[in-house]
């Protein structure tokens, strides 16, 4: 597999699905809406479905290589070496419990998959040194009680990132994508927005 760290370097939208909730039609139209609107090689879907059996997480993932690869986009599986492995995906995000990129590092066949890392304790430097990129949220809303970092918090962010990729997560929508964007992130992280706004997410992000 060639390196997918290196064409991850373009990537400034992660959208993450929603299947359980959204439906999977609805998750693939997002897809193609995503990957046909924006500059190749500057979208990822993350296939973010941790209750999902195996079998169909991988004929998902197939499908959404499928859709995107076209359009030079890329795939990632939440938590799944194994599923990202078969489907030939471009790399793994991993949760913030999960094991550290550098336990996977340390296996040949995962050579060259862009790593990203859910990154919530942002006071201090990640303790995953193997990670190519980090998601840090909530930023511009609360989620499940927890108050959002806002500007200050991604500043203190990314002086903890180890100059390492950061994508800004959480309550980010085609109104305020540019402004998370201007505060020096690589790029921004959505779910909502991309099912109800794909096209005008992309828009926002490719406005100058």
């Amino acid at each position: 597999m060639n390196s997918e760290v290196s064409k991850a370097s373009a990537v400034r939208l992660l959208f993450f699905t929603d299947i359980a909730n959204r439906g999977w039609e609805a998750t693939l139209d997002a897809a193609r809406v995503l990957a046909s609107s924006a500059r190749p090689g500057s979208v990822a879907i993350v296939l973010r479905e941790p209750d999902r059996e195996a079998r169909l997480l991988y004929r998902e993932a197939c499908a959404l290589l499928q859709a995107v690869l076209p359009w030079g986009q890329l795939v990632l599986v939440r938590e799944r070496l194994d599923v990202a492995l078969a489907a030939r995906a471009h790399g793994v995000h991993l949760a913030e419990q999960s094991v550290f990129a550098a336990d996977l590092v340390a296996l040949p066949v995962t050579r060259g998959l862009w790593l990203t890392r859910a990154w919530h304790a942002v006071n201090a430097p990640c303790s995953d040194t193997e990670a190519n990129a980090l998601v840090i949220s909530p930023i511009m809303s609360a989620r499940k009680g927890v108050s959002a970092l806002g500007p200050d918090g991604v500043k203190v962010a990314l002086s903890h990132s180890g100059s390492r990729p950061v994508y800004a997560l959480g309550g980010i929508d085609a109104n305020n994508a540019r402004q998370v964007l201007s505060l020096g992130v690589a790029g921004v992280a959505v779910q909502g927005a991309a099912y109800a706004e794909p096209a005008e997410l992309v828009r926002a992000l490719s406005t100058p």
